[in-house]
């Protein structure tokens, strides 16, 4: 297997269409059938159903995708680190979410790179499970995570619990004190799923809100929750900086059941502390 074999069933993954995954690659039509005809013939399956409109994966095709990706992803970073050597002392991929690269890692990057900038940096963006799974690949050297894996070749840290509560723009009223479960239907109510513990909880304790609008872009729902749109529920790490700064304010809501706090953990593989080190102790 080629690794322009892979790049070439990508492509065509990306474009749905051989004419269209050829101009991506800069290559002839004809290469880009070439490549995943050999690659399907190593596979002994059809990884694409093709009709003259557009092009679909099989089956077969819908289970290679993801392993074709990490492929990728692998020889790009062997690339990366190659052609970086010589120019820095180390290298650290770092992963972890969106919301913890918004609103917690600026400051500590930016630290870091200042004392240690000969250690080349990359981050990567993804959910929990995605940090996980390229940590056992070897692509990230040191996530955080709000769902930690369970593997003896992976340390565990707490990092930090996350407390969630319900926030408003400074200027918002509420017509009675404290707010309760049975109030929303009645309320601006914006929501926005925190993963697990919170998702358990709302089910159980809200579930049955019917809501107007439903954001899961964390940037979007914060910039809503700003401009007073709506109310909505917010991690404390996110809305602490808005509170000090009289743009946001913590609402009077009792809830039936407590909102369950989210706990962050750093994890890394054991093999590479000594690797990792330089960044876990701005971290810790």
């Amino acid at each position: 297997m080629e690794s322009e074999q892979i790049e070439a069933f990508l492509a065509v993954c990306q474009t749905k269409n051989f004419t269209k995954a050829a101009e991506l690659l800069h290559v002839a039509q004809s290469t880009v059938t070439t490549r995943i005809k050999l690659l399907e013939e190593r596979m002994s399956k059809r990884l694409f159903e093709r009709n003259n409109r557009m092009v679909e994966l099989t089956p077969a095709g819908l289970k290679f995708l993801p392993f074709a990706q990490r492929i990728q992803e692998l020889m790009n970073e062997g690339e990366r680190i190659v052609r970086s050597e010589g120019l820095f002392e180390g290298s650290i991929v770092f992963g972890s979410l969106q919301s913890l690269w918004e609103h917690v890692f600026p400051p500590i990057i930016t630290s870091f790179r200042k004392e240690q900038p000969k250690i080349a940096l990359r981050t990567i963006t993804g959910h929990s499970n995605d940090i996980v799974q390229k940590m056992m690949d070897g692509f990230i050297d040191i996530g955080v995570v709000y769902i930690p894996p369970h593997h003896h070749e992976i340390e565990v840290i707490p990092f930090f619990e996350d407390t969630i509560h319900l926030f408003a723009h400074q200027t918002f009223t509420v017509n009675k004190e404290p707010i309760l479960a049975d109030d929303f239907n009645n309320l601006p109510y914006i929501h926005m799923n925190w993963g697990s513990p919170f998702t358990e909880w709302y089910m159980k304790s809200l579930g049955d809100i019917i809501y107007a609008l439903h954001v899961d872009n964390s940037s979007l729902f914060v910039k809503m929750i700003l401009s007073g749109e709506g109310i909505g529920f917010l991690p404390e790490y996110i809305a602490k900086e808005h509170v000090r700064n009289k743009q946001l304010k913590k609402l009077p809501f009792t809830p039936i059941h407590p909102i369950p706090k989210r706990p962050a953990y750093i994890i890394y593989p054991k093999r590479k502390k000594a690797k990792i080190e330089p960044l876990l102790s701005f971290l810790m």
